[in-house]
């Protein structure tokens, strides 16, 4: 089974060192699915592996693209848009739509109420 290739709709600048940079047109070989929003790719013109964002690409389709057609005057209505979605900057900028943070290991802070027992709540006497 081949791996699912996706196809850059927009340039993006990694922020984080295990995050993937590339540009416009560029094609990523997926590795994994992190989550829903955070993929692990290879971009084949540099090499490079990383995790990006998914709203930045589109799965292309498994088939050879169909021949060009000549361009008509009529405005297609599932167009892509020209321009990117706001940054997934993960530290400096808040996007209107981000996605959720990434997934990690880390247990629940003291006293949030996850974990069950001896979750930091104490029973006061009356």
């Amino acid at each position: 089974m081949s791996k699912q290739r996706v196809i850059a709709l927009f340039p993006c600048t990694a922020d984080e060192p295990d995050e993937l940079s590339f540009a416009k047109d560029d094609v990523i070989i997926v590795e994994d699915k992190e989550s829903d929003e955070w993929w692990i790719g290879t971009c084949e013109r540099t090499g490079q592996t990383g995790v990006f964002p998914v709203n930045y690409v589109k799965v292309m389709a498994t088939a050879p693209p169909p021949a060009p057609r000549k361009k008509s005057s009529a405005v297609r209505q599932n167009s892509i848009p020209t321009t990117p979605p706001p940054p997934m900057g993960r530290q400096n900028s808040i996007p209107s739509n981000p996605p959720p943070a990434r997934p990690t290991t880390a247990a629940p802070p003291p006293g949030s109420g996850a974990g069950g027992p001896g979750n930091g709540m104490a029973i006061s006497p009356r």
